[in-house]
């Protein structure tokens, strides 16, 4: 095995984004429990059934909550641990604390929808940013071991994700600046939208690393 730091790492980070698509989907699911909910107890009268399905809603985001922290906390080993062999892993790290700095002022700022807005739209950025260095570090090391394959992959990769995150990146915005019930509907749309393209960049990613766990474990 050529890149042992690597190869131990690039597995963290499959594992940690299997959690992070789980959890993608549970709040997929959180989100159309919630608004479906919430409007079918609304139009039938009874806030009863609404309440119902907002705790619900917060059930599955606390179980989302807990596998998100879990795959963070893998995919910042995962990253370190590849770092050791391949530079660009460490750049990663960079991006990686930057998510996590806008990501706190953004909370802090809630009640701020412009400034909160901002800060998420800066997370996700430097959540895109992280992920286009892992697989620039993958195809770095798959060019070290003469795999074309895997370096023309991940120059497609890149590209269709950056767009599917673009997408959502925007959509969460225009979410986050709505108001009034036409602004919430709209809100909701956008959401579920920007969560089915979350997952497909979760699924793309995914199928990516996996190829990179078995070429870095073959050391070829």
């Amino acid at each position: 095995m050529r890149f042992p730091n690597a190869a131990v790492g690039v597995k963290r980070i499959f594992i940690a984004e299997i959690l992070s698509l789980i959890a993608a989907v549970i709040s997929f699911i959180a989100v159309m429990v919630g608004v479906g909910g919430v409007a079918a107890g609304l139009a039938a009268g009874s806030a009863g059934g609404a309440l119902g399905a907002g705790a619900g809603m917060l059930m599955l985001v606390a179980a989302s909550g807990v596998l998100v922290i879990i795959g963070f906390i893998m995919n910042i080993v995962g990253i370190v641990n590849a770092s050791k062999d391949e530079e660009s892993f460490k750049t990663a790290i960079i991006c990686l604390l930057v998510g996590i700095i806008t990501s706190l002022i953004g909370s802090f700022l809630s009640g701020v929808p412009v400034a909160a807005g901002i800060c998420n739209v800066i997370s996700k950025v430097a959540d895109l940013a992280v992920t286009i260095l892992v697989i620039t570090g993958i195809m770095k090391l798959a060019e070290r071991l003469h795999n074309p394959a895997m370096v023309q992959s991940g120059s497609s990769q890149i590209k269709m994700i950056a767009v599917m995150y673009i997408c959502s990146i925007v959509g969460s915005l225009i979410a986050s600046l709505a108001s009034g019930v036409i602004g919430t509907a709209i809100a909701g749309v956008i959401s579920i939208v920007a969560g089915i393209l979350g997952i497909i960049v979760y699924i793309v990613y995914l199928v990516y690393l996996s190829k990179a766990k078995d070429m870095l474990a073959q050391g070829r």
